[in-house]
């Protein structure tokens, strides 16, 4: 088995200590009448798939991953890992954003959080601790991205010792992202 295969069969089994789940859902993020983002229909829709489910994307990438400002993203995380840790499942924490750097950004904050929830100054045993097995991430696409080769080093860096799902996305060629996940022990594909 090559090093990069061991490392990420090590990893794997250090964030989904269960298994990966065969299923995995981007749950909604709901929100009351006045746009304020309702925890306790969260909470309740959350219980209503966790008999069926064992996978969650959140933020997901039904739209809200991509629209929520940072503060709202910020506040459907916490609660992810709130459930996450009570109840149990695999959570992927969505950094749905449209440049490499706000990406990245929201990795860091991700990050930040868990380490603050869990104690844990180390990022991967902050994952572990927090129930998060990883952070989920498209390519960036539109006209005005930059090329591909500039999304992974930053990317890399910025998760060199945990897991990052990638999604492909049409503006990703599916070579690129195969030679990058296979180079790298901490990137995963994720078909679409």
């Amino acid at each position: 088995m090559s090093t990069v295969s061991s490392k990420r069969k090590n990893l794997q089994e250090l964030l989904f200590p269960r298994g990966i789940p065969p299923l995995w859902c981007p749950s909604l993020t709901h929100f009351d009448a006045g746009r304020r983002i309702d925890l306790g229909r969260m909470e309740a829709h959350l219980a209503w798939m966790m008999p069926n489910v064992k996978g969650y994307l959140v933020p997901g990438s039904t739209g809200d991953g991509w629209d929520l400002d940072d503060a709202e993203t910020d506040t459907v995380v916490r609660f992810a890992v709130d459930m996450a840790r009570r109840k149990g499942g695999s959570l992927l924490l969505g950094a749905l954003r449209k440049n490499t750097v706000d990406v990245t950004g929201s990795i860091e904050r991700f990050l930040d959080i868990l380490r603050r929830l869990t104690g844990k100054t180390d990022p991967l045993a902050a994952l572990i601790a927090s129930g998060v097995s990883g952070f989920t991430v498209c390519p960036p696409a539109g006209k005005k991205r930059r090329s591909e080769i500039d999304f992974w080093p930053p990317l890399t860096s910025t998760t060199s010792s945990v897991g990052t799902m990638i999604r492909p996305n049409c503006a990703c060629s599916p070579a690129r992202l195969m030679r990058s996940c296979s180079a790298r022990e901490t990137l995963f594909s994720m078909p679409e």
